[in-house]
């Protein structure tokens, strides 16, 4: 009999603690941790803009393609960069990428970036993609749509347009058109 109140009471323990593991750490939907704040991931990159170092093998204001522009920038956080060092398949989960786009007389005209979270879109690498004009602000179309996450994939499947449908062409690489 003691025994057995032994092993009830540590029943009892261990829901009690589960319990308030739960409340005081609610378990987040899998949408709202997909919630991503493109004005964040910008300040990631302002905040931290000098840690970010060309993406190996470019040069600064190289010779672009459309749509990015004329002259571009590559760049990477650290986590991207060791990414690119150790030679992986694919690249680590906070992995940062940051495209300057310039005009031909090399004014700085849009941001695009490539942010990989985890989880967040595992049929396209769990890239984030968005497009933010000169002063940091989100990049829209003629329609008003803003040019980051979710539009993106949504364009993709419906006009074969967008940062995706272009850069599922170098899936194999990790959605990276520039090999590591």
């Amino acid at each position: 009999m003691r025994e057995n109140m032994k092993w009830i009471m540590v029943i009892v323990v261990v829901a009690l603690a589960c319990g308030a593991a739960l409340f005081f750490n609610p378990v987040i939907s899998a949408e709202e941790m997909m919630t991503v704040d493109p004005d964040d991931l910008f300040m990631d990159y302002t905040d931290n803009e000098d840690s970010f170092v060309l993406f190996p093998g470019t040069m600064e204001m190289q010779e672009g393609n459309s749509p990015h522009g004329a002259v571009v920038t590559i760049l990477v956080n650290d986590v991207a960069l060791a990414s690119i060092e150790a030679e992986n398949d694919v690249f680590d989960y906070g992995s940062h990428i940051v495209k300057k786009n310039y005009t031909p007389d090399g004014e700085l005209a849009a941001y695009t970036d490539m942010i990989k979270i985890e989880g967040y879109d595992p049929m396209r690498g769990d890239w984030y993609w968005v497009k933010y004009d000169a002063d940091g602000t989100v990049s829209t179309a003629e329609d008003g749509t803003i040019l980051a996450g979710e539009t993106f994939k949504v364009m993709a499947e419906e006009k074969e347009s967008g940062c995706i449908a272009c850069h599922s062409a170098v899936s194999d690489t990790d959605w990276v058109f520039s090999p590591f």
